[in-house]
């Protein structure tokens, strides 16, 4: 469970304090409504499944992943998260993707990080195609101008 504090006015003395599940309570809980889900715990308990197992909390896994359920905003969460916390920094798709599937599974996955990621306005802004080319100036003298070297840009060099 998560814990968070909330105090009042100043002159307040007493905080409210709410809980609320985490995000893996949240998944698991979910996944006793996703019907898709429920037939492959059953499939699990029976020994039908070798790729699924379920963990002693009641996790349903697939090849060690956290199977998470057709919940829409379960998945949005978590995109949301690998996607937009300040230490990811805007990850690609692909990039997204490997992070993402270390730890989560669903039907679709790869599908719906590639449309998250393409519909976020902060992503499209600073693609590489809507940057202005790099120029290079023309050295007329040595110890002029110091440079550096940019590896994997495209830099159109300015003509004489």
């Amino acid at each position: 469970m998560d814990i968070e504090v909330r105090m009042g006015t100043s002159d307040a003395l007493l905080a409210q304090l709410n809980l609320r599940p985490t995000l893996l309570e949240r998944i698991i809980g979910a996944q006793g409504k996703d019907h898709k889900l429920v037939k492959i715990n059953e499939a699990v308990k029976r020994g039908e499944r070798s790729k699924f197992s379920i963990r002693s909390d009641g996790t349903l896994l697939y090849d060690h992943r956290v199977c998470v359920p057709n919940d829409g905003e379960l998945r949005k969460e978590i995109l949301e998260e690998a996607h937009c916390m300040t230490y990811t920094m805007h990850p690609g798709s692909t990039k997204m993707y490997r992070n993402l599937r270390e730890h989560f599974w669903w039907d679709g996955m790869k599908n719906d990080i590639a449309q998250f990621v393409a519909r976020c306005l902060t992503c499209q802004q600073v693609k590489i195609e809507h940057q202005s080319p790099w120029i290079v100036a023309t050295v007329i003298h040595p110890t002029v101008e110091v440079g550096i070297d940019f590896h994997g840009f495209c830099i159109k060099f300015a003509e004489d």
